[in-house]
C-alpha cells in the first residue's frame, strides 16, 4: 500500500510541475490537457516512425502508381 501511495503522490507532483510549464501558454490548462498533449506527442512520434527514410522514395512510389 505504501508504494501505491508514494507513486500517487509522485504523479501529483509531476503533474503540478508540468502544469506550471503549461500555464504561461494556457492559463486554464488542466490535467486533461496534459494527458492530451502526451497522447498527441505519442501519436505523432508513431506516425513519424512509419514514414519512409527518404520522402523522395515515398513520392516516387506514389507518383508511379498513378
Amino acid at each position: 500500500m505504501t508504494k501505491a501511495a508514494n507513486l500517487a503522490l509522485f504523479m501529483v507532483n509531476v503533474a503540478q510541475r508540468l502544469l506550471g510549464d503549461l500555464r504561461p501558454a494556457n492559463p486554464d490548462g488542466s490535467v486533461l490537457d496534459l494527458k492530451t498533449l502526451c497522447r498527441g506527442a505519442k501519436y505523432v512520434a508513431e506516425a513519424i516512425k512509419m514514414l519512409p527514410e527518404s520522402l523522395s522514395q515515398w513520392y516516387w512510389r506514389a507518383s508511379s502508381s498513378n
